[in-house]
C-alpha cells in the first residue's frame, strides 16, 4: 500500500471580481500554508475566475484551518470578509478544495465542496491504515476499552466477516488518525462464539488490532440485561424502578469489569493510554489501578448523568462514584451530566470541586485532581459525504417511497430512533396526531416518517420493552393512518446503515428527535450535514437531548408539552421565513464541520497525557479497601511509613526530647460513625494502658510530653489529671498548662495560662448574635462553643445550601469584625471564628523556644496528628528545621513528623491508626523505663551540676511564673 501518511491537496478558489493587479495567497495553520504569515503565503493562478494553486500541497494527517486573502502589490489588501477560518480534514492521497471567496462552507451559498480520490474511500479489510503524525502519535500508545468492540462480526462458513461499525464512536472510521499499531481496542463480538471457535476469531480479530472478551453466557446476561440495561440505564436516565438488582447481578457487573481489567493488564505496556468508555464499565478504572498503579486511565460516559437525588438510591453509589474518580480524566458530552456528577461526588463523598486553568474542572480527592472534561462528540463530514455519495448498494426501499411523497408534494419529517421509550416516539407521534386534528387541510401536504431501529451499535434491546413499545406505536400509526390516509409512514428495521441514513436525512425537510433523556446520539448532526446544500432542512430538538445544547440553530421543544410541539412542527414546515432557514442551517453546521469526531478524541487524548505530565514529580498510591473506598492519593515522593526502628535510635541518642501528641484521633480513636458536629471521646477515661505509657514518658527527665486538643480545659483536665508531668494545650494552644520539661520538674497543680495575655473576647457576643440567627434559618445547622473560638457547623444540612449559606455568613462576618483580632476560617462542614494567630503550630513553635532558653535545646522532636488542624504542627517543624529526619547536628534535632492514616499531608511520615501510635510510644517508653532505672546516682549528681553551670534550674524547682509568661511575650511577638 502507498505510504499515504501525507496528501496531497489542491487548492481552487472562485472570485470573479478580481482585478487585474490583484492576487489571491492561501494562507493557514501549517508551515506548508504559511504558518498564517501573508508573507509565506502561497500565491494562486488564475484560470479565468479559478484561482488554483500551481502545484498540490503536501500536508500530513490532521485538520487545519486556512484562509485566501487579497495581496496588491505585494501588500495586503484584505482579507476574506467572514468571521472564523476554514477548515479541511486531510486524509487520504488527494484532496481537491473547491472554496468560493468570501464565502465560508457554512454559509448557505458557496458551500466547500470534498473531493477524495477513490483509493481513500476504501477500508482495508485487513485493519491497515495510514495515520495522522499528530500529538497522539507522539506519546504512548492507547488501549480502547468498550463492553461491544466496534466492528460488525458474522460467520461466513468456515470464515469471519468482519467490518468496522461506522457508528460505533470508538471505531476507526475511513478517515483513521492513528497508526493501527498503536492503537488496540478491546471488548466482546457482539455475538454468540462458542467455545470452539474462539481462538480462530482471535486470528481474525489480530490484523484489526482488536482483542476480544468471551464472556460466559449466564454471566453476559446478568451483567449486561441484568445489571446494566434493567438497573443502572434506567437510574443514569433519571428512571427510579422501585424494585432493587439483585446481588447476583452486581456480582456479574463486577466480575465482568475485573476480567475487563485482566484484559488490559495482558495487553498493557508501560506508557500506555487507557480510554474505558460508557456506563458498562464503571468499575475498571479501580480493577486496573490496583495492578497497575501508574496507569493513565481516561473514561468517557456516553449517557446521561443523574441528578443526585437520584444517584444517591443506588445502594452501590459509592463503589461507581469511586470507580469513576480513580480515572484520571473523566468526560461529559454536556456541562448538564458533569454538574450532577460533581454534585453527587459533594453530596455522597462530600468532595469539592473546582475551575482549573485551561477550562477543566477538578474534583480535589485527598490532595489529587480528577479532571472533568465536556466535549460533545462530532462525526466526520468527509465520512458522510462519502456515504451520501455511496452508489454502489442498492437504494432504501424506504427512500423510494420518500421520494414519491415529496415528488406528490408532500413536505417530509423524518425520525430515526432506536425503539426505546426514553427516545420520546409515542410523544411525538401524538403531537403529530394533534396537528393533524386540528389542522385537517395539512393532511395531505405533510407525512412524518418514523423509523424504528431495533440496536444502534450493535447492541440489542431489551426483548419486553421492545414488544411493548412497538405495540403502542403500532397502533397509534393505525389509528392516524385511519383517519389520514398516507400520513405516517412508519418502518421497523433491525439496524440501519450510515448511507442509509443519509439517504433519509437528504429527503427530510425537518428532521425530529423528541428523547426524553438522552445521552449521545450524532443523528441530528448527520441530518444537519445531508441538508448542507439546497433549500436548508430544519431540526426539531428535544430539550433533554444531549446534542441540543451544541446544535443552536434546531427548533428546541419539550416534547412532553404536546401543543409546543405540535406548534414547532406547523413552524418547521410551512411558517418559517426561508432566510431564517439558512441562518439556522448555518449555525448547526458550524458545529458539525469544526467540532468533529477526530478533533474530539485527539482532544481527550492529549488532555489526558498532559494532566498525568503535570503530576509525574508525585507519588500517587493507592489506599482504601473495597470498591466503596479504594481510591488513589497523591503525595510527596518523600511520603513513607514511619519505621519505630529509626525513631528508638534517634530518641536513644537524645538528652533533650519533645514530644507532641494530638489527642483525638491519635492517641484515642474517634467514633467515626457519629458526624462531626456530634464527636465526642467516647473513653472520657484513657485506657490504662494508654495512661500508663504516657505517664512514664512524661516523668522521664529528658522528656517534655505535651497533649494538644481543639477541645475546652474543662474537657482535658479530668481526663489527664493523673498525669501532672504532662503539659496540655485546649482550643488549639490559646490556653496551656506546663508539666515537666528537660531538667525542669513543673511543680504540681500548675494552673492554665493563655498564650496571649489579657486577649479581647468581646467579640463573642457579636458573633454567637450572628450565629444563632443563622441557625434559625439553616435546618440542620447547630452552634458549638469552644472557650476562646465559636464554630458554626453546617455538615448536617443539605450541601449546597450549608455551603451557600457559611459563605454569606463568612462575609457578614469579616465586614462585622474588621476591628477585632479574630480570623474567620471556613472548612469543611464549619465555620470557626477564633483568635488571630493562635493554632497548634503556634503552640508548637512557643513550647520549642522555651527548651532553647530554659532546657538548652532540644535534639529530638516527634509530632503525631490525624486532622487538617494538626498540619500547622507540621508546617512549623517544616519552617524551622526544614528536613532533619532521623540525624542530628549542630542546631538540628532529630524530627519526626507523622500523621494517622495514609492520607495527604504535610507529615513526612505515617501512622495507619492509633493503635500504631500506642505501639510506637510503648517502644519509647520501655527505653525510658530501662534508662531510668540504669542511672546511677553519680549520673544524677553530674547532670543537677551541668544544669546549674548551664543556668538552668535542677529538677527539684519550678520556673518562676514571670519569666515563663516574658517568654511567651516574646514569641507571640515574634511570631
Amino acid at each position: 500500500m502507498a505510504d499515504c501518511s501525507f496528501v496531497l491537496v489542491r487548492f481552487e478558489c472562485s472570485f470573479a471580481a478580481a482585478a487585474p493587479s490583484t492576487i489571491i495567497h492561501l494562507v493557514g495553520d501549517h508551515p506548508a500554508l504559511g504558518c498564517w504569515n501573508p508573507a509565506q503565503s502561497i500565491a494562486l493562478q488564475r484560470r479565468g475566475d479559478l484561482w488554483v494553486t500551481e502545484s498540490p500541497v503536501s500536508l500530513p494527517y490532521g485538520s487545519f484551518e486556512y484562509k485566501y486573502i487579497l495581496l496588491a502589490n505585494g501588500q495586503v489588501e484584505r482579507w476574506e470578509m467572514f468571521e472564523g477560518n476554514r477548515w479541511l480534514a486531510a486524509f487520504g492521497e488527494t484532496l481537491t478544495m473547491c472554496d468560493r471567496f468570501d464565502h465560508n462552507a457554512s454559509q448557505p451559498s458557496g458551500t466547500e465542496l470534498v473531493h477524495v480520490s477513490s483509493s481513500t474511500v476504501s477500508l482495508s479489510q485487513t485493519g491497515d491504515a495510514c495515520s495522522a503524525p499528530s500529538a497522539l502519535l507522539e506519546g504512548p500508545a492507547v488501549l480502547v476499552v468498550s463492553y461491544i468492540l466496534p466492528l460488525l462480526i458474522s460467520r461466513d462458513g468456515d470464515n469471519w466477516r468482519i467490518s468496522w461499525n461506522e457508528d460505533a464512536i470508538t471505531a476507526k472510521k475511513q478517515s483513521p488518525y492513528l497508526e493501527p499499531k498503536r492503537v488496540t481496542w478491546i471488548g466482546c463480538p457482539g455475538i454468540a462464539v462458542s467455545e470452539v471457535d474462539q481462538p480462530s476469531l482471535v486470528a481474525a480479530l489480530a490484523p484489526f488490532h482488536c482483542v476480544p472478551m468471551f464472556l460466559e453466557p449466564e454471566l453476559e446476561d446478568l451483567f449486561y440485561k441484568g445489571f446494566c440495561r434493567s438497573f443502572l440505564w434506567p437510574n443514569l436516565h433519571n428512571v427510579i424502578k422501585a424494585r432493587c438488582f439483585e446481588q447476583k447481578m452486581w456480582r456479574a457487573y463486577c466480575s465482568v469489569n475485573r476480567k475487563f481489567a485482566d484484559k488490559v493488564i495482558e495487553v498493557y505496556d508501560s506508557g500506555d493510554l487507557v480510554w474505558v468508555h460508557d456506563y458498562h464499565l464503571l468499575l475498571l478504572p479501580s480493577y486496573i489501578l490496583r495492578k497497575l498503579r501508574a496507569a493513565r486511565v481516561g473514561l468517557f460516559l456516553h449517557t446521561p448523568f443523574p441528578s443526585s437525588e437520584i444517584f444517591r438510591t443506588i445502594s452501590v453509589r459509592d463503589e461507581l462514584l469511586r470507580g469513576m474518580l480513580n480515572a484520571d480524566l473523566i468526560g461529559f458530552h454536556i456541562f448538564e451530566y458533569a454538574r450532577h456528577f460533581l454534585t453527587s461526588c459533594k453530596r455522597m463523598l462530600g468532595l469539592d470541586f473546582e475551575f482549573q486553568e485551561g477550562g477543566f474542572l477538578g474534583v480535589r480527592d485527598h490532595k489529587r485532581n480528577v479532571m472533568v472534561q465536556i466535549s460533545h462528540v462530532g462525526v466526520q463530514p468527509a465520512i458522510l459525504a462519502a456515504a451520501q455519495a455511496d452508489s454502489s448498494g442498492s437504494p432504501l426501499a424506504l427512500a423510494q417511497s420518500l421520494l414519491a411523497a415529496r415528488d406528490s408534494g408532500r413536505k417530509l419529517m423524518v425520525g430515526i430512533d432506536e425503539m426505546d421509550r426514553l427516545k420520546g416516539v409515542m410523544l411525538k407521534m401524538i403531537a403529530f396526531e394533534q396537528l393533524l386534528l386540528q389542522n385537517e387541510q395539512l393532511a395531505t401536504s405533510v407525512t412524518l416518517v418514523q423509523v424504528g431501529v431495533r440496536a444502534k451499535n450493535f447492541t440489542p434491546v431489551v426483548q419486553q420493552h421492545y414488544d411493548d413499545l412497538r405495540a403502542e406505536v403500532v397502533e397509534t400509526v393505525q389509528r392516524i393512518n385511519a383517519r389520514f390516509p398516507g400520513s405516517v409512514i412508519f418502518d421497523e428495521l433491525p439496524t440501519i446503515s450510515l448511507r442509509e441514513r443519509m439517504q433519509l436525512w437528504e429527503l427530510a425537510d425537518v428532521a425530529v428527535f423528541t428523547p426524553i433523556r438522552e445521552g449521545v446520539n450524532t443523528f441530528p448532526l448527520e441530518a444537519v450535514y445531508a441538508r448542507r446544500e439546497g433549500e436548508a432542512g430544519l431540526l426539531i430538538l428535544s430539550e433533554f437531548a444531549a446534542c441540543s445544547r451544541v446544535l443552536n440553530g434546531a427548533l428546541r421543544v419539550n416534547p412532553w408539552d404536546t401543543t409546543e410541539l405540535m406548534k414547532a412542527m406547523i413552524r418547521a414546515v410551512y411558517e418559517m421565513d426561508p432566510k431564517e432557514r439558512l441562518l439556522r442551517r448555518e449555525r448547526n453546521l458550524q458545529f458539525v464541520l469544526n467540532n468533529t469526531a477526530l478533533v474530539w478524541a485527539e482532544r481527550f487524548f492529549v488532555d489526558l497525557q498532559s494532566i498525568r505530565n503535570e503530576v509525574e514529580d508525585d507519588e500517587e498510591t493507592m489506599i482504601g479497601f473495597g470498591l466503596a473506598t479504594f481510591r488513589r492519593a497523591g503525595w510527596a515522593s518523600t511520603f513513607r511509613s514511619l519505621d519505630t526502628t529509626e525513631v528508638l535510635a534517634a530518641y536513644r541518642r537524645a538528652r533533650r526530647r519533645a514530644i507532641f501528641l494530638d489527642w483525638g484521633g491519635t492517641i484515642v480513636p474517634l467514633d467515626m460513625g457519629v458526624s462531626s458536629s456530634l464527636i465526642d471521646y467516647i473513653n472520657s477515661e484513657l485506657a490504662p494502658a494508654t495512661l500508663h505509657c504516657l505517664e512514664e514518658l512524661a516523668q522521664d527527665p529528658r522528656n517534655l510530653l505535651m497533649v494538644l486538643s481543639g477541645q475546652e480545659r474543662s474537657r482535658m483536665d479530668p481526663v489527664f489529671s493523673e498525669i501532672p508531668a504532662a503539659s496540655l494545650a485546649a482550643e488549639h494552644g490559646f490556653f496551656f498548662k506546663l508539666g515537666s520539661f528537660p531538667g525542669v520538674r513543673r511543680a504540681v497543680g500548675a494552673s492554665w495560662e493563655m498564650l496571649v495575655k489579657d486577649f479581647d473576647l468581646t467579640w463573642k457576643e457579636v458573633v454567637m448574635a450572628i450565629f444563632e440567627a443563622y441557625t434559625a434559618r439553616t435546618n440542620g445547622a447547630c452552634v458549638q462553643h469552644k472557650g476562646s473560638t465559636l464554630v458554626w457547623r453546617f455538615d448536617e444540612v443539605d450541601p449546597e445550601f450549608g455551603l451557600m449559606q457559611a459563605k454569606e455568613l463568612q462575609d457578614h462576618l469579616k465586614g462585622v469584625l474588621g476591628n477585632y483580632p479574630v480570623q474567620v476560617v471556613l472548612g469543611k462542614g464549619y465555620l470557626e471564628v477564633r483568635p488571630i494567630g493562635i493554632d497548634k503550630g503556634v503552640m508548637l513553635d512557643h513550647i520549642i523556644s522555651l527548651l532553647h532558653s530554659n532546657s538548652g535545646g532540644v535534639d529530638f522532636v516527634l509530632c503525631i496528628g490525624d486532622d487538617s488542624a494538626d498540619e500547622c504542627m507540621f508546617s512549623a517543624l517544616e519552617a524551622r528545621y526544614g528536613s532533619a529526619t532521623g540525624s542530628t547536628g549542630p542546631n538540628r534535632p532529630a524530627v519526626f513528623t507523622a500523621v494517622v492514616g495514609q492520607k495527604p499531608s504535610a507529615a513526612r511520615f505515617f501512622l495507619n491508626d492509633s493503635d500504631e501510635v500506642l505501639e510506637l510510644c510503648q517502644s519509647l517508653r520501655l527505653h525510658s523505663t530501662r534508662a531510668n532505672r540504669n542511672r546511677s546516682m553519680g549520673d544524677l549528681q553530674r547532670a543537677e551540676r551541668a544544669w546549674s553551670a548551664s543556668g538552668n534550674p535542677p529538677a527539684h524547682t519550678s520556673l518562676p511564673e514571670d519569666r515563663v509568661s516574658s517568654t511567651a511575650k516574646s514569641s507571640v511577638g515574634s511570631r
